[in-house]
């Protein structure tokens, strides 16, 4: 077939001490908690001004990868040219 090597990838894997039913309690329990503190201010008077500076960097974002993307597929089009 072909000379194709894989990387091998070591995952890590931690044992839980706690039940499932123990982490979904706590994480409830965390939840309630968050909610119920009422110090949280769901609006603030720069909140627009936050609002288009997180859409602005999303989109830079997006950009970038789409860049990268085409970078990388315009590389992978040539390498299956020159087989």
């Amino acid at each position: 077939m072909s000379d194709v090597k894989h990387e091998i990838v070591s995952i890590p894997v931690n044992c839980e001490k706690r039940t499932f039913e123990e982490q979904r309690r706590d994480l409830l329990t965390s939840l309630e908690r968050r909610n119920n503190d009422n110090s949280v201010e769901l609006y603030t008077d720069d909140w627009s001004e936050r609002l288009s500076g997180w859409i602005d960097s999303s989109w830079e974002n997006w950009n970038n990868e789409i860049r990268r993307l085409k970078q990388g597929m315009f590389v992978l089009f040539v390498s299956l040219l020159l087989k």
